[in-house]
């Protein structure tokens, strides 16, 4: 039943035409946590106006002459004016200076964040999503709006 449900979610949301695909099975990535998806989301990408690149990490956010860039794990330089992290379940920022990570951590290196989202002195900065809860994916719609 599974391969099936994988089987409509990959054709009806373009996985593999738009490069998206997890290349794992379903159940390993399913488990008992529903995705959500912006609306739109798939549509954007394939239309060129949202980037996604899968299996990278940013090493470095810098301001040049181009604007706001992003230095990638794979050698790339993209321009950012947002960055979206999909971390997973490592909370891990390596990119952010070391000023700003003792700004937003205690001692132990644990967040601390206003409503699980919010660094107190550090502005333009949310993290989306790293307090954990049976109702993640709700939690995390409510704080991005």
């Amino acid at each position: 039943m599974l391969s099936q449900v994988q089987w409509v979610v990959t054709k009806q949301c373009r996985l593999k035409e738009l490069d998206l695909h997890p290349s794992k099975p379903f159940e390993t990535i399913a488990r008992s946590t529903v995705s959500l998806v912006t609306e739109g989301f798939y549509d954007s990408v394939a239309a060129g106006r949202i980037t996604v690149t899968k299996d990278c990490e940013i090493r470095e956010l810098n301001v040049t002459a181009q604007g706001r860039v992003a230095r990638l794990s794979n050698g790339a330089s993209v321009r950012a004016d947002v960055v979206v992290c999909g971390t997973g379940w490592n909370q891990s920022v390596p990119f952010l200076p070391s000023d700003i990570m003792q700004r937003v951590t205690d001692k132990d290196g644990n967040f601390r964040l206003y409503r699980s989202m919010i660094p107190v002195d550090v502005p333009h900065l949310i993290f989306n999503g790293y307090n954990s809860s049976f109702f993640s994916q709700l939690n995390c719609e409510v704080g991005a709006l």
